[in-house]
């Protein structure tokens, strides 16, 4: 499925409990994954990359009990497809156990011969686009305590190329400046040098995303 429709599922706590994620945003991956941790709450939580994956290390995990956790979760981190039949063994033994959990969150590219494992308990990511990236942007400046002005922002975004995980790293170190509340010519200064090449660009990027009116602000400003 893809984002809008799983978004629905996560709002309504129905969520499956064995599920594939993958997709272009790397960000975005890890970031879903979160939130279905947060959703399930495991109490023990085992995680395998594909290079120390083994089938009956990650059955072993899920499939029996544990004298310390009521509830189990397998996170298997992979860029290469394993074989299906393993992914649907796994799949099997969590639909035996209710308090067992299996989320494989796969980087590569060839994605359809695993998606096939899960039917349609898979969630399909794709990069954000500009208005995506700029609610990220301020949900996690809103974690940090602190606030950057929707200009700041845009530039922000500008200046990282829209890549999510940089511009995400970039608000932590803006987090830690000590001042509670950046503008845009703070971003300016603490960010990335300006020059008459770099105004272009800027008004070039406000221009594809449609947005006018700041390109007369950001004139105005920059001129």
């Amino acid at each position: 499925m893809y984002q809008r429709d799983f978004d629905k599922l996560l709002a309504k706590r129905r969520v499956p409990r064995s599920l594939m994620i993958f997709g272009d945003s790397l960000f975005l991956i890890d970031r879903y994954f979160q939130e279905v941790k947060e959703l399930f709450q495991p109490e023990e939580i085992t995680t395998l990359y594909n290079f120390d994956y083994t089938f009956e290390g990650a059955k072993g995990s899920i499939s029996q009990g544990s004298l310390f956790a009521s509830s189990s979760m397998l996170v298997v981190k992979s860029e290469e497809k394993l074989p299906n039949r393993e992914l649907k063994e796994l799949i099997k033994v969590v639909e035996a156990n209710e308090d067992s959990f299996f989320i494989y969150l796969f980087y590569g590219d060839n994605f359809k011969d695993n998606q096939s494992a899960f039917g349609s308990n898979f969630l399909r990511l794709f990069n954000p686009n500009f208005y995506e990236i700029k609610n990220i942007t301020f949900s996690e400046i809103a974690k940090l305590d602190f606030q950057i002005s929707e200009a700041g922002v845009d530039r922000l975004i500008y200046l990282k190329n829209m890549n999510i995980s940089m511009i995400v790293s970039e608000i932590s170190k803006l987090a830690n400046y000590g001042k509670r509340s950046l503008d845009e010519r703070d971003i300016h200064q603490l960010v990335s040098p300006s020059g008459d090449a770099e105004l272009d660009k800027m008004i070039g990027f406000l221009f594809i995303n449609g947005d006018y009116r700041k390109i007369v602000q950001y004139i105005t400003l920059h001129g």
